[in-house]
């Protein structure tokens, strides 16, 4: 019995490695996706030198990030419009992704205007979205059913560009407190790092377009195959078969109208939830740790941060065998072969949770010392990375998966992040403590739109069970055997 689980597994996980142009794509998506966790997290330890910069305070800087954040909700919008664009021209929008995000890198160390800078994170918004649908699109479109640990790889990737950024940008900063008032602009001096993301997602661009071109040569190749063998396309007769809606909640719900609408509606709650804390949490915790109030010195609070993110690649906690230790974010796509997507969900929700109250605890108690709030982040990074990528997963199993519904999912975590960053740029300036409760408040919230959808899936599951067996016990009556029993 356990030789033939050991050998299922086995070919569970060979699949990956059987098909080089689908890994070639996937591993080129990985590190798609290292590139943009550097560059869009290349923002959050600079904010307080770009205040400084341009003079402004964090409720400025907040509304700053949550113009981003509008564009990639626009961005979004406009993706359950273009779906067919999406779902055709993958590549050329993720080439798009990167080019405009090259030009915001390059131009944010020079810019002086807060104008100015609203336009440039507008349109970082915008590569963000055209990045997420599309890359999303593309594993899914790649592996289907079996998309869940190549989604999990991805979003390691992106969580080791975000390291990546953090440790490249440490020696740029200035080495001043929190506070923006007391902050020197004569020591901006983060043209360096900027420059270097802005020539990795040239990088990147370039790679997807090589992708587009030889995509576009193969839809060339079959298109003149099927024209070859026109008959056999028209064998129907010439009558049409009727397609749904591809906007249409009957499409997600596979057939199933209230169900796929239903579902989809929570879903795109969940995510509001999901995408911004995501979207927030890791981008002020740095500018929670320079706070005056706790007196933490550039390089502490940059290893806060660092651990923060270490812990963010370092996700999973193994309780499927009973171990105290924790499974490398890089292990949840392995992971993901050999346990369901509901159970590491259910794990992953219950440490964010554990951890949320455990920074409730910290507001309210001043008997905590400075190393335990870092030791409190890092498990918080544990906690919080697996869950965008295991919600898509969940997503994907629960729903047909198409790009309307990536856009609708990806737009109700862009509005998440909106609000998110907006909000916390004001908690920032008049009480921080809300900035931990505020993360206490989304994870309850989205813990809870989480369980109503397994409600919601098992209900259905269990009515389509029933009109199954009422479907068979009419067909019953018409076997053979009965015709038999009845005659006699």
């Amino acid at each position: 019995m356990s030789t033939e689980l050991f050998h299922s597994r086995q070919s569970e996980f060979s699949i990956y490695f059987s098909y080089p142009w689908k890994s070639i794509q996937t591993g080129y998506i990985i590190l798609t996706w290292i590139v943009l966790g550097f560059h869009v997290e290349l923002v959050g330890p600079t904010i307080p030198t770009l205040a400084a910069s341009i003079h402004s305070h964090y409720t400025e800087m907040g509304a700053l990030t949550a113009v981003r954040s509008l564009g990639y909700l626009i961005a979004n919008c406009l993706g359950i419009f273009l779906q067919h664009t999406v779902d055709n021209h993958s590549y050329p929008v993720l080439t798009c992704g990167f080019i405009l995000p090259a030009i915001v890198m390059f131009s944010v160390p020079f810019v002086k205007s807060v104008i100015l800078l609203y336009v440039l994170f507008f349109f970082q918004g915008v590569s963000l979205s055209l990045t997420d649908i599309a890359g999303t699109h593309l594993l899914l479109t790649i592996w289907g059913i079996d998309s869940a640990p190549p989604l999990g790889a991805m979003h390691t990737g992106y969580g080791i560009g975000a390291l990546l950024a953090i440790l490249l940008v440490r020696p740029f900063l200035i080495e001043t407190g929190a506070s923006v008032n007391h902050m020197s602009s004569e020591k901006f001096n983060i043209i360096g790092p900027y420059l270097i993301a802005g020539s990795l997602c040239t990088l990147i661009a370039l790679g997807n377009l090589f992708f587009a071109f030889r995509e576009a040569k193969n839809k060339r190749e079959r298109l003149e195959f099927k024209q070859s063998d026109y008959g056999t396309l028209t064998s129907n007769g010439g009558q049409d078969e009727e397609v749904p809606s591809p906007y249409s909640p009957r499409t997600f719900g596979y057939g199933d109208y209230r169900y796929g609408l239903t579902l989809c509606i929570i879903f795109i709650c969940y995510m509001f939830f999901v995408g911004g804390n995501d979207h927030t949490f890791g981008f002020f915790f740095f500018t929670y740790l320079k706070l005056d109030k706790l007196n933490l010195s550039n390089s502490a609070a940059n290893w806060g941060n660092i651990l923060f993110w270490i812990a963010n690649i370092v996700c999973v906690r193994n309780r499927l065998r009973n171990t105290n230790n924790f499974v490398g974010r890089l292990l949840v796509c392995v992971l993901a072969i050999y346990f369901s997507t509901f159970t590491l969900s259910n794990i992953a929700w219950f440490g964010s949770l554990y951890v949320a109250v455990l920074w409730l605890l910290w507001i309210w108690s001043s008997d905590w010392i400075i190393a335990q709030l870092l030791i409190l982040g890092t498990f918080t990074g544990l906690a919080m990375a697996p869950l965008v990528q295991l919600s898509l997963a969940f997503i994907n199993e629960r729903l047909k998966v198409t790009p309307v519904l990536i856009a609708y999912v990806y737009s109700g975590s862009a509005l998440g992040a909106l609000v998110f960053h907006q909000t916390t740029g004001y908690i920032m300036d008049h009480d921080p403590n809300y900035f931990p409760t505020l993360f206490f408040i989304s994870t309850l919230a989205a813990i809870l739109l989480y369980i109503l959808s397994n409600g919601v899936y098992y209900f259905h599951r269990r009515k389509n069970l029933s009109n199954a067996q009422s479907s068979d016990t009419a067909t019953a009556t018409l076997l053979p055997e009965n015709l038999d029993r009845e005659t006699k």
